[in-house]
C-alpha cells in the first residue's frame, strides 16, 4: 500500500470533477460541492476552510484538507492503484451537518505493526482515511 497518498499544495490541487465539502471556521455547517472543479479561492486566511474532503469518482481521486495553526495541509489520495486488501475497509457514516446528503463514505486502511507493550506481537493499527463521496439513499 506505498504511495497511495502525497502531500499538495492548493495550486497542485487536480482540475477534475469532485463531490464533497468544505467547512469554514465562521460556519455552522459544511458547504457541499456536487460537482465540477475546486474553486482554489475558497483557501482564505480569513475565514478560513477548517476543513474539506473531496472525491472524484471519474479519476478515484480523494483530496483532504486540514487547517492547523493557519496552515493548509492537503494529501491528495489515488485509490485507483488499490486493489482488494484485507487490510482496507469501506464504512458509511451518517451525515449529521450536510443539507440533503444523509450518508458519506470513507476508506479506511490498517497496517500491522509490532507492538512493545504485548511483547512484540502484531497489532493493527490506523494507517490513513479517506472520503469517497456521498451515499443517496
Amino acid at each position: 500500500m506505498k504511495n497511495i497518498f502525497q502531500k499538495i499544495t492548493i495550486k497542485e490541487i487536480p482540475d477534475f470533477d469532485f463531490e464533497g465539502y468544505y467547512w469554514y471556521s465562521n460556519e455552522r455547517k459544511p458547504k457541499r460541492v456536487l460537482g465540477g472543479k475546486i474553486d482554489q479561492s475558497i483557501f482564505s486566511d480569513l475565514p478560513f476552510v477548517i476543513e474539506a474532503n473531496f472525491f472524484s469518482k471519474k479519476e478515484n481521486v480523494s483530496i483532504q484538507v486540514k487547517n492547523i495553526d493557519g496552515d493548509y495541509y492537503i494529501l491528495q489520495f489515488n485509490l485507483s492503484s488499490i486493489q482488494d486488501h484485507h487490510l482496507i475497509d469501506k464504512q458509511d457514516y451518517i451525515a449529521h451537518d450536510l443539507v440533503d446528503i444523509k450518508k458519506y463514505k470513507m476508506m479506511e486502511a490498517w497496517e500491522e505493526r509490532s507492538d512493545e507493550l504485548l511483547e512484540g506481537m502484531k497489532t493493527l493499527v490506523p494507517s490513513w482515511t479517506a472520503f469517497v463521496g456521498f451515499i443517496n439513499d
